[in-house]
């Protein structure tokens, strides 16, 4: 199942209808696909997001680079994010 970071939606009837509209070669098939799950979210009051607090990193004195984990725009990891190391 399938947790909107967002939302804390999961639903197994919405997974299933993203994974067929994603799989949908037809035009009418993807966008009642969608239609339906955006359906399911006016009916449910489902609310998204527009932005993600910041994201808040502790560590101790061997852990290097945790300045350059988050990048502008907020939120996104860099590929520097992967230049973290632990003594």
């Amino acid at each position: 199942m399938v947790h909107s970071c967002g939302s804390k939606l999961a639903d197994p009837q919405v997974d299933q209808w993203l994974v067929q509209a994603t799989k949908a070669t037809d035009e009418a098939t993807r966008q009642g696909l969608f239609d339906q799950v955006t359906r399911f979210m006016l009916d449910n009051a489902v609310a998204l997001p527009l932005f993600t607090d910041r994201n808040s990193v502790a560590a101790t004195s061997s852990v290097h680079n945790v300045t350059t984990l988050f990048d502008p725009p907020r939120n996104v990891v860099s590929a520097s994010a992967y230049d973290i190391a632990v003594d």
